[in-house]
């Protein structure tokens, strides 16, 4: 019929025309959607590699910090500064002076981990060094002068990869005394450095920037330094500069590289991964994203034009249910995560408090040994005062007498009354007291000469030739007067012609901590016996001391070189006698020590080398 509507076509029109808008509003959405959902992927790949970098600067900073602390720690030992004060102020000559430092200086290397050297230098420059010594060509600018902390490096030595420290030595009252020059290794960071590229994988490079001398270099992961000029193409970047404190990421063309301050010594961490893994997959998950916008998009909003509306309002109903459930679920997990954040900063203040806590532990622990070394000194000089006043008054007294008997035959002689008689008694008398006075000046003097000798070498430290048997009978000789409370018996069998090369206050030390020790927790007041054995092991020396004591209950043993362990705690022990004795005979004679089973009363072995090697050398001022 003429100017009738074609219904069919109409329909198909209309249809044709809601597809079409659908399609533009699809098109639409997948745009929308995808761009900044690309760019959050963007950030998100970005941030792994930059995660690397912040978790490296971590890492370094906190070993770098540990370092400096245990620098200040080496610079403020009580015993070195006050030689160092004593040096300072003249009353102690320069020889004296290196002599008695060395071996402080040598125990503050050996007890400290990563410390590889340590020189000294006094107000007139006169050095003392020990282990690995680094010319002053190394030395951080103006070290001789400095009032902080101040590093240098990592620097190419003749030992291998160092830092090398400079601080300063001050007195209570922050008076500069001296100055410190302090090597320390870089392995512990050439470690993390290459743990940190084996976890990023693949192209992943980790690099340690810093500065010497204006020129910015890159420590890399296998010990190696590289000139920041000399890089492929980290120098194009200017942003990348020595010492900067910028956090970034950077594109660097077909790399990606990341930069985190470190907060010690002015370095940075650099990381650096090609631009196609970091950004792996992501143009995959762009496009699978848009396309499933674009098929929601279409897929809804046809069905609103074409399905049943039911269905419509049905697929309506459960988004709207979806999105309830999304929103709670991340709701829980914010949730969770702030839990999980704050559960973490508590973990790191309890692991802080209880690193600090555990250094004052071992700082105290250092303090009480000394003070019980001390006390066992002056314990010593107590008894050996107690003991030569017997002899010399004998001598006071004898002299006395033969200066009155002198007196009276001169006055007979002058009075011309001077009999045969007379001066036979004369010359009994002066017999008897010339003896007396030999005799006990002779004891005296040999109590003297074995404290003399202990004495020094307990508080000299310093390493010298001696002949075992006879230094152990000046030990015994030194112990005479705590010997005299009981009735103690001690028998020494050592090879008469056995000299060693080693640190007698040492010997000393260890005998004293352990015969003190028989007396004092082995023998009641029927005394006991005591023996002590030396066997020439050719290249190292045995020593055996027993006692017949009550001996240590079997639940104990595993525990006596504990420090602060003791069964007489209520009776003035301090529990550190015999953790001394090990940390002598294992650190300063290089030895072992053990506690076998004995049947009655204690046994213990000493094991150590006949020679020691110099600890230090004296270098130029």
């Amino acid at each position: 019929m003429p100017g009738s509507i074609n219904v069919r076509a109409l329909r198909w029109a209309l249809l044709a025309c809601a597809t079409g808008g659908v399609f533009v509003v699809a098109v639409v959405t997948a745009v929308l959607t995808t761009l900044p959902l690309s760019e959050r992927l963007r950030e998100s790949a970005a941030s792994g590699i930059q995660g690397i970098a912040d978790s490296s600067a971590d890492a370094i900073g906190h070993i770098v910090d540990g370092r400096h602390k245990v620098v200040r720690q080496i610079a403020s030992r009580t015993t070195a500064r006050t030689l160092l004060e004593d040096h300072n102020s003249g009353h102690i000559d320069d020889e004296e002076y290196v002599t008695r430092i060395t071996p402080i200086l040598a125990d503050a290397v050996l007890s400290t981990a990563d410390v590889t050297g340590v020189i000294r230098i006094a107000l007139d420059g006169t050095t003392a060094a020990v282990g690995e010594a680094f010319g002053p060509a190394l030395w951080p600018t103006g070290a001789e002068t400095v009032t902080r902390v101040t590093a240098r490096g990592p620097l190419e030595t003749p030992f291998g990869r160092r830092i090398i420290v400079a601080s300063p030595v001050e007195d209570h009252d922050g008076t500069r005394l001296g100055t410190d020059i302090i090597g320390l290794d870089m392995a512990p960071v050439a470690q993390r450095v290459a743990a940190h590229k084996a976890e990023g994988g693949g192209s992943t490079r980790v690099y340690l920037m810093f500065e010497v001398d204006g020129q910015a270099f890159l420590f890399l992961a296998d010990g190696s330094v590289q000139r920041l000029a000399d890089h492929p193409f980290l120098p194009s970047l200017r942003r990348l500069t020595a010492g900067s404190q910028a956090r970034d990421v950077i594109d660097a063309g077909d790399h990606m590289v990341a930069v985190a301050p470190i907060s010690v010594n002015g370095w940075s961490m650099i990381v650096t991964q090609r631009r196609d893994e970091v950004f792996a997959g992501l143009n995959h998950d762009i496009s699978f994203v848009a396309l499933v916008v674009l098929i929601m998009a279409v897929v809804g909003t046809g069905g609103v034009y074409i399905l049943l509306r039911p269905i419509t309002g049905k697929m309506m109903i459960h988004t709207d249910t979806l999105e309830n459930e999304v929103a709670r679920s991340t709701g829980e997990l914010s949730t969770a995560m702030l839990a999980l954040a704050a559960a973490k900063a508590q973990s790191d203040q309890e692991r802080d408090r209880a690193h600090t806590a555990l250094e004052d532990l071992r700082l105290t622990q250092e303090s009480l040994i000394e003070s019980e070394k001390m006390a066992s000194l002056g314990s010593l000089v107590a008894g050996i005062a107690h003991e030569i006043n017997t002899p010399v008054g004998i001598v006071v007294t004898s002299a006395s007498y033969l200066a009155q008997q002198t007196t009276a035959l001169k006055q007979l002689f002058e009075s011309e009354n001077l009999g045969v008689q007379d001066m036979e008694d004369y010359m009994a008398a002066s017999e008897e007291a010339v003896q007396l006075i030999e005799t006990n000046a002779s004891r005296a003097a040999d109590l003297i000469q074995s404290f003399k000798q202990v004495a020094v070498d307990r508080t000299a430290g310093e390493m010298r030739e001696i002949n075992l048997k006879d230094y152990i009978q000046e030990i015994l000789t030194s112990l005479r007067p705590q010997l005299k409370r009981l009735p103690v018996e001690i028998a020494v069998e050592a090879p008469a012609g056995l000299d060693l090369t080693t640190y007698p206050g040492a010997l000393s030390q260890i005998l004293t901590n352990l015969v003190m020790n028989s007396l004092t927790h082995g023998f009641d007041e029927a005394g006991g016996r005591i023996g002590i054995t030396v066997t020439d092991l050719g290249e190292a020396v045995e020593i055996v001391y027993v006692d017949d004591g009550k001996g240590i209950a079997p639940e104990h043993r595993t525990k006596v070189f504990d420090p602060f362990f003791t069964t007489r705690r209520n009776a003035g022990g301090s529990g550190l006698g015999m953790n001394i004795v090990y940390n002598i005979v294992t650190r300063t004679l290089n030895g072992r020590v053990r506690l076998d089973s004995a049947p009655t009363g204690v046994r213990f072995v000493i094991l150590f080398p006949k020679a020691m090697r110099p600890a230090a050398t004296l270098l130029p001022a």
